[in-house]
């Protein structure tokens, strides 16, 4: 083994020395900081000065720190602590994006929430440095960008001293995104579609102003941090949603509504599409955080109250479901397989074997695909998905309709054969190929 001083060893003496000089910078956060940068491999020592830069005046008492109001699907009951109002806001941005929630909200459209940072104060000491939160192993475009930056955590339930919140105007949140990639969609965990090159985070205290919002004052008030998100942590959970549970949410519903059916959508991700629905839609999908961010846009975003996400493996009880909803709510059950993914060749005919089944016996009254179709990339052919869908025993008791071209490349709005005329939204809209819809009815 090398026998050779870390490389920053020199800049940790320096930076050392300076504070032996000034004895009231020996504070409990400025001590975490040091400790970080000589703990921590990715982050380079020179950043300490920076950071010490913008740590706030020591009293002895209590200590400053910011946090954003929206802390993303992976986020704690407590939420991550920063030194500036800059870094929190980047880092409520970031987590927008990694939900792929910019899909859904559209390019350059930040939702008023993602202005707002919050500033607490707690007593000295209690804050822990903290390496940056990451599920699983953070990426390094991810770490360069936030490595000026010093995280920290608290215990649950620690008191604040002090909460109040503060507004980042337009403009100023239009320039700290110049650092972040616009023009391309927000792939799940990638931080390659979201962190421009080389780009660092923005540290800066001044550009926030106070502004009321009655919505983040009522949370306020209520003595905790404040978590837009945190209604929506039980999709965070590995287990299965009650399946009595989803029948009794779907059954609040009967009396509002607004057509005389309900929509089952399989494959439905965070539903891009079916949140423009006037019917009561349930979304089906496996992913939590594609579940998390459709029922997030469902209050957020389109207010709306026909939506309902439900975690569920479309191989495995799709029958039982049907029959339930079939019993408790008694209207026409449309199924829509919408964009199923090409790579899941079993998933597709388990699914589709139960759908039929449950066609023939009356309980379903229409079974709908819509999938994209792009030969420069792997998707379904309209031979392929019925073959799938439809097994032998079913081809003489259904009817299958043509293949339909309902949108073409690059277009903004189609005919939705279920939906209606709506807008291409979502991850959708970002495909380079037309979309092709067909039917399976009862003979």
């Amino acid at each position: 083994m090398s026998s050779q001083p870390h490389p920053c060893t020199k800049q940790a003496v320096a930076h050392l020395l300076v504070l032996s000089f000034f004895p009231h910078l020996f504070h409990p956060t400025i001590m975490k900081i040091v400790q970080s940068c000589l703990s921590s491999r990715w982050e380079p020592l020179s950043n300490l000065g920076k950071r010490l830069e913008y740590l706030p005046p020591p009293n002895g008492k209590h200590t400053t720190f910011f946090h954003h109001c929206y802390g993303g699907f992976h986020s704690n009951n407590t939420p991550v602590l920063f030194l500036t109002p800059s870094e929190a806001l980047m880092w409520g941005i970031t987590r927008f994006k990694r939900d792929r929630l910019a899909n859904l909200w559209g390019p350059r459209n930040y939702p008023i929430f993602l202005h707002y940072v919050f500033e607490v104060s707690v007593r000295s000491g209690e804050a822990v440095s903290t390496n940056m939160p990451a599920n699983g192993k953070p990426s390094k475009e991810e770490l360069l960008f936030f490595s000026g930056s010093a995280f920290f955590s608290l215990a649950e339930g620690t008191e604040l001293l002090s909460c109040r919140y503060v507004f980042c105007d337009h403009n100023k949140l239009s320039h700290c995104c110049e650092t972040l990639l616009l023009a391309l969609p927000d792939y799940h965990l990638s931080a390659k579609s979201i962190y421009q090159r080389n780009a660092l985070c923005p540290r800066f205290l001044g550009h926030f102003s106070q502004k009321q919002n009655s919505q983040l004052s009522a949370l306020r008030s209520r003595g905790s941090f404040v978590q837009i998100e945190s209604q929506f942590k039980f999709f965070q959970n590995d287990d299965y949603q009650s399946q009595h549970r989803l029948v009794s949410i779907l059954s609040s519903y009967k009396k509002s509504l607004t057509s005389n059916r309900i929509i089952l959508s399989l494959c439905a991700g965070s539903g891009g599409t079916e949140l423009q629905s006037s019917s009561l839609c349930l979304c089906l999908d496996l992913c939590r955080r594609s579940l998390f961010s459709g029922a997030f846009s469902a209050k957020h975003l389109h207010k709306s109250k026909s939506v309902v996400f439900y975690r569920h493996d479309m191989k495995y009880g799709l029958f039982s479901l049907f029959k339930a909803i079939q019993e408790h709510l008694a209207i026409p059950i449309v199924v829509l397989f919408q964009h199923p993914s090409p790579n899941n060749d079993r998933a597709i005919s388990l699914a589709g074997e139960q759908c039929c089944t449950a066609l023939i016996k009356g309980i379903v009254s229409q079974i709908h695909t819509v999938f994209d179709m792009n030969s420069g990339k792997t998707c379904w052919t309209y031979q392929n998905l019925v073959s799938r869908m439809v097994a032998d025993q079913f081809s003489t008791m259904v009817h299958v309709s043509e293949g339909v071209l309902i949108c073409e490349t690059n277009k903004a709005y189609y005919d939705h054969p279920v939906l209606g005329y709506v807008n291409r939204s979502g991850w959708s809209s970002h495909k380079k190929g037309q979309e092709i819809a067909f039917c399976i009815t009862k003979k």
